[in-house]
């Protein structure tokens, strides 16, 4: 069946730093190669840079819920080796490395308030 994770981090609302007119934003992160990751190859240093990339993921997909609910809320969705990577981590460590990627992409994000 794979693996398939949802995590909703909510901000407080005087804190909003993403564009809110739109319903999921796609972050990337430059320093992973999504090839090696999802091959399960190399993970732990990006070739081109030599950074180490431990629980850096390529990509998360983020459902904006400030536009469809008006909620300062942000549904990162985990699918496959994203989702097995936080399968049976505390729930702490998961928003840690969950905030680690939303960071790569907007640097000045708050910590989330739940």
């Amino acid at each position: 069946m794979g693996s398939y994770k949802k995590i909703q981090l909510e901000f407080s609302d005087n804190e909003i730093f993403w564009q809110n007119n739109v319903p999921m934003i796609l972050t990337y992160n430059p320093n992973t190669d999504a090839k090696e990751y999802y091959q399960n190859t190399n993970q732990n240093t990006n070739q081109n840079t030599n950074q180490k990339t431990d629980g850096f993921m390529p990509y998360i997909l983020w459902n904006n819920y400030m536009y469809s609910k008006n909620k300062p809320i942000l549904e990162a969705i985990c699918p496959a080796n994203i989702g097995w990577a936080l399968s049976g981590k505390p729930d702490e460590e998961i928003v840690d490395q969950i905030m680690m990627n939303l960071r790569a992409f907007y640097p000045l994000a708050p910590d989330p308030v739940a």
